[in-house]
């Protein structure tokens, strides 16, 4: 994906297109874009969209009549299962945004691929499915993203985006499509979500955001951990406590990295604590420009990647369990030994790729396996790295009644 314009300069575009252009349009408008698909609870300030809605608003500027800058009276947002809404959601008060469903709860963006790039009068940071600005505070939870007109999940400075339980999906193909996941502000929480979408998953850009338990899988122009674009305030911090990233896809100017950066000379702080990293094709980090700083803590993992890096101008300064050294494969995850031989990457990928489901904690189960099991069947537990499920009396490994 390029980008033409720094963070800084970009940010403030779009904070004086927001204030300057558009302005809230209250819910009697988007109501009337859906007429009898929602309800309005005036008293809790909550809208309920209880069937299919395409909003279409009135007055906007081309290109942006399916954004709903939500008023400050609407404190919650719900969308029903088997529901689907097409558009998009920009918020500057507090509010919650939450499905009923984690998979039948829809917000759909678009199926033409390049959206984006197929209109150069707007940018994708613009046109976001969420977006967050006003030093607000907006949770997402319990729904489907899916193809977004621009990028899914976007929120800056001291705008705190949290999400829970959330799957977060670019399935139309193409490698241009800007679907960037998300950005969030200091304070910001990701957890329990499932990303598969062709841009920049999570964008470590300002202060401290943190993840717990999300999975990641690389398709096209994926980059799992993203650093920055341009020019910019040094110091972000993300911190990662359970991710696991599989598939074969990335972004090939950076050697299909599992962290990268590509402009402006800053210094970023990662830590990652339990992590499945399995990509046949990638490469672990890309620093494109001289000056960029990682430094990068990997504890209790299984890192099996083709290479180090293809691309590194920067400077990473590395302890991944427990070593210094910069390669391919590591395993040191609930207790195994670090090994870079090509016997032990070799082991590894078999084990992966026979089914064994790797987790330490009946949390970890929960998020690979929640919204993915055959009727009846819940997560039990985690039992010698393996994901337990029950229905009624019968145990079965969850991969075993994955739907």
């Amino acid at each position: 994906m390029r980008k033409h314009i720094f963070l800084a300069v970009l940010s403030l575009y779009v904070a004086c297109f927001s204030a300057n252009v558009l302005s809230a349009q209250g819910v009697q408008a988007l109501r009337n874009s859906c007429p009898g698909n929602t309800i309005w609870n005036q008293g809790s300030g909550t809208l309920t969209f209880t069937a299919n809605c395409k909003i279409n608003l009135s007055g906007r500027p081309q290109y942006f009549d399916s954004v709903w800058e939500v008023p400050a009276e609407v404190k919650r947002i719900i969308i029903n299962a088997n529901v689907r809404v097409t558009g998009q959601f920009h918020f500057t008060s507090n509010a919650t945004l939450e499905g009923k469903n984690k998979s039948t709860s829809v917000i759909f963006g678009t199926a033409e691929t390049m959206y984006t790039q197929n209109r150069p009068t707007i940018k994708a940071l613009e046109i976001s499915t969420v977006e967050v600005t006003g030093d607000k505070t907006v949770s997402v939870k319990n729904l489907t993203s899916l193809n977004p007109k621009g990028f899914h999940l976007t929120a800056r400075g001291d705008n705190v985006l949290n999400v829970d339980n959330c799957r977060i999906i670019d399935n139309r193909g193409g490698h241009r499509n800007n679907s960037d996941g998300y950005v969030g502000g200091n304070g910001s929480v990701v957890k329990n979500s499932y990303w598969e979408t062709g841009d920049d998953i999570f964008k470590v850009y300002s202060g401290t955001t943190t993840y717990i338990n999300n999975e990641v899988k690389m398709i096209a122009n994926t980059v799992p951990i993203q650093l920055g674009w341009g020019d910019g305030a040094g110091g972000s911090k993300g911190i990662f406590n359970g991710l696991k990233v599989t598939g074969n896809g990335g972004r090939n100017p950076d050697g299909r990295a599992f962290i990268a950066r590509a402009g402006g000379a800053r210094t970023t702080n990662i830590e990652i604590d339990d992590l499945i990293l399995q990509n046949p094709q990638a490469s672990m980090v890309s620093l494109r420009e001289a000056g960029q700083v990682l430094n990068l803590k990997i504890t209790n993992a299984k890192i099996a990647v083709a290479q180090w890096t293809t691309r590194m101008k920067g400077n990473v300064n590395s302890t991944i369990c427990g070593t210094t050294q910069k390669k391919a494969n590591y395993n040191c995850r609930n207790g195994s030994s670090s090994s870079s031989s090509s016997s032990s990457s070799s082991s590894s990928s078999s084990s992966s790729s026979s089914g064994g489901d790797e987790c330490n904690t009946k949390a970890n189960c929960k998020a690979i396996y929640n919204g993915k099991l055959k009727n009846g069947w819940k997560v039990k537990n985690c039992t010698n790295n393996k994901c337990k499920c029950k229905k009624g009396s019968k145990t079965r490994n969850c991969s075993a009644v994955k739907k």
